[in-house]
């Protein structure tokens, strides 16, 4: 279908060339990071989990689960590029659920995942079926993203706290957990207007210049302050810029 085709193709392109910045890296690896924090709070002995990241892109979270001491990681993802990676780092990474020979996982995961599917319940049932009784689905979302911004392609489902809750309730999952996380979205709103945008390319272009002054290691904490400054990734509430959540399969 159509949706399929844009990630095989144009989403490979416009998504490696997003991945390529090193601001973009660290991004993604405190997302990574934070999801282990929040995993290690609601779920019990994360480390002995058997996990299956479903949409693991380049597996920056498998890489913050193994320093967690999770062994146990597989993944999949339908990019060719991001297979390549994932089998380079000794992960058994297929290109989707139906291709994965494990069964009986402990925890799977869905990180940015389900905003991009036409048909979440279809997807669903399938992840499910690869879950043991007692495991857990964990997954985040956007909350209300058409809410800031311009255009949502290529997400095609927004999401709310209690669409989600609907959703999972649908299919036979129990709430273990839910909330929203990161930056405010009124923040993310106003941020988006002029004025502000060219504050933020003025502020950015100040911590450039003093960041040629600073050695590797210096800068990349600075920007880590920033980039946590900026998209409070660790900040949990209402009207955020993202959702997660945790369920139980009885």
């Amino acid at each position: 279908n159509e949706l399929e085709s844009y990630y095989k193709a144009g989403w490979l392109r416009d998504e490696t060339e997003y991945l390529a910045g090193e601001t973009m890296q660290l991004i993604y690896r405190l997302q990574a990071d934070e999801r282990v924090k929040y995993l290690n709070r609601h779920l019990p002995c994360l480390a002995q989990a058997k996990v299956l990241d479903l949409g693991a892109g380049f597996g920056y979270f498998g890489e913050a689960l193994r320093q967690a001491g999770v062994h146990q990681y597989y993944a999949t993802d339908p990019n060719p590029e991001s297979l390549v990676h994932l089998r380079e780092r000794a992960v058994l990474a297929c290109r989707d659920i139906s291709e994965m020979p494990d069964k009986d996982f402990d925890l799977i995961t869905a990180s940015q995942v389900l905003e991009h599917l036409r048909e979440p319940c279809a997807f669903m049932h399938m992840a499910l079926g690869r879950l043991k009784r007692g495991g857990y689905f964990y997954l985040d979302v956007p909350e209300r993203d058409d809410t800031f911004k311009p255009m949502l392609d290529p997400h095609v489902v927004v999401y709310t706290i209690q669409s989600i809750e609907n959703l999972m309730a649908r299919i036979g999952l129990q709430l273990v957990h839910i909330t929203g996380f990161g930056a405010r979205r009124s923040n993310i709103i106003e941020a988006a207007k002029i004025r502000n945008r060219v504050l933020r390319r003025l502020k950015a272009g100040f911590e450039r210049l003093t960041g040629c002054f600073q050695d590797d290691a210096s800068r990349q904490e600075a920007r880590r302050r920033v980039l946590y400054n900026e998209f409070q990734f660790d900040q949990e509430g209402q009207d955020r810029w993202w959702l997660r959540a945790l369920f139980l399969k009885p």
